[in-house]
Parts: structure tokens; C-alpha cells; sequence
């Protein structure tokens, strides 16, 4: 956890993350938004600050997902956790790494089998804009955690800083086959 001003966190999102971010009204009652703040607070002591990160499992996205969580009462872990998806963690990662060649590459060669089961929607907000995608489904829960007619978990919605998406890289197999195709093919020939 962070503590900073709103116009600091967009010029570092702008700067150096280098990536969009959005602004949302999250529908809370006062209750919620009380459970919320505790368990922020808890987060924000000092021996809470640091944690062991895993890109997948405790990240940026996946905090406040299960913090909001924990402040819904589970709604969102009982809504997602058993959905079948259609994509991989692969998936999602190479999607980030279009626009970089060599990590496309390095994936495929250094990684495991584990990227390749199928996911759950819960897992794959493990990257913020499906933690946003998703929440955007859910509707405004009350106290005892019936829906709200009319309302959404996330209202409104806002373009705060908006860069264009980094052009995509050409396929790392591409070059392999042109740098090892041609000697092979000169060997044979």
C-alpha cells in the first residue's frame, strides 16, 4: 500500500508505468466501505506493507480485489471463482508482451505447462484491466448481500491517463527461422 495524492499517482502512471488507468466509482454501503477501510488500514501497518509478490496469485490487482472481496462479504469470489474461462494464464501473458519480441520468446522457452490449464475469471484478474472487466459484471451488493436493483459495483468510469497501446513486435520465430533456416538450408543444399 501506497499513501498518495491523486495528481501523483497519475503523473507516475503517466511517466513511468506508462500504461492507462481509469477511474471508477466502486459502490459501497457505509458498512462496506467501513470493512473496506479497516482491512486498508491493517494492510498499510508496517509489518503489512511488504509481502512476498507472485505475478499470479499477489499482486497490484489481486489485493485490492480481495480486499474488496472481503468488504463484499465473498460475493465476488463466489461469482467468479468456479466460472470456467476460455483463456490461459499464456494467454494473458504474451498479450503483455506482444510489443516486446524477446519476451514472447523467453515465455515459450523458459516456462512451464502450468501457464497452459485453464483459469477461472478470479484468477485471470490477476491483470488490472480484467480485475475492472470483471467488476463491471457485478451489480452493488447491501448489508445482507442481495443485489441492488438498478446499481452496479462500478459506476461511471473515466479515462485519466490514456496512452496509445505499444505497436506489436514481430514473431521471435520469424527471426529464429531466418537466422538458423538459411544456414541449415545452405548446409542441405
Amino acid at each position: 500500500v501506497v499513501v498518495t495524492d491523486f495528481d501523483s499517482l497519475v503523473d507516475h502512471y503517466r511517466r513511468f508505468e506508462r500504461r492507462n488507468m481509469w477511474e471508477d466509482k466502486i459502490v459501497l454501503t457505509k458498512d462496506q466501505k467501513r470493512q473496506l477501510l479497516v482491512r486498508l488500514m491493517e494492510n498499510m501497518r508496517p509489518e503489512n506493507i511488504h509481502y512476498a509478490y507472485s505475478q499470479f496469485n499477489d499482486n497490484c490487482a489481486t489485493k485490492p480485489r480481495d480486499h474488496l472481496d472481503f468488504a463484499l462479504g465473498g460475493k465476488i469470489s463466489e461469482y467468479f471463482q468456479n466460472r470456467p474461462s476460455r483463456l490461459t494464464l499464456r494467454h494473458h501473458i504474451k498479450r503483455g508482451g506482444d510489443a516486446i519480441w524477446w519476451v514472447n520468446l523467453g515465455l515459450d522457452f523458459l516456462s512451464n505447462d502450468m501457464l497452459d490449464r485453464p483459469v477461472t475469471p478470479w484468477q485471470e484478474m490477476f491483470m488490472p484491466e480484467n480485475f475492472r472487466q470483471y467488476l463491471r459484471e457485478l451489480p452493488a451488493y447491501d448489508d445482507s448481500g442481495q443485489p441492488i436493483p438498478g446499481r452496479s459495483l462500478l459506476e461511471g468510469g473515466r479515462l485519466v491517463v490514456d496512452l496509445p497501446e505499444p505497436k506489436l513486435g514481430t514473431s521471435p520465430y520469424l527471426w529464429i527461422l531466418t537466422l538458423l533456416g538459411i544456414p541449415v538450408l545452405a548446409i542441405c543444399v
